[in-house]
């Protein structure tokens, strides 16, 4: 999977970096937030931006929207904020 990923370029959500994927980038949310709205997982390229992301998070800088399954259909509760 690292090969097919590796040929997109990503930007982190903190420091805006733009840069293929690597051993230290991280994106946050579940699996049905990466099928459903792949564009709205924050995505980290360091443990330094991570550690920001989760502080920011924590305070409430950052909201991540809510992505719940639903039988067949799923709901997204809230929108990106503050990423």
């Amino acid at each position: 999977m690292t090969a097919l990923i590796s040929k997109r370029l990503y930007r982190c959500d903190i420091c805006k970096k733009v840069d293929y994927w690597g051993d230290n980038w991280v994106q946050y949310g579940s699996i049905i937030m990466a099928e459903e709205i792949p564009q709205d997982m924050p995505t980290m390229c360091s443990e330094d931006c991570k550690e920001v992301f989760e502080q920011k998070l924590e305070n409430g800088e950052i909201q991540v929207p809510v992505v719940t399954p639903r039988g067949y259909q799923v709901t997204i509760k809230g929108e990106r904020k503050g990423y």
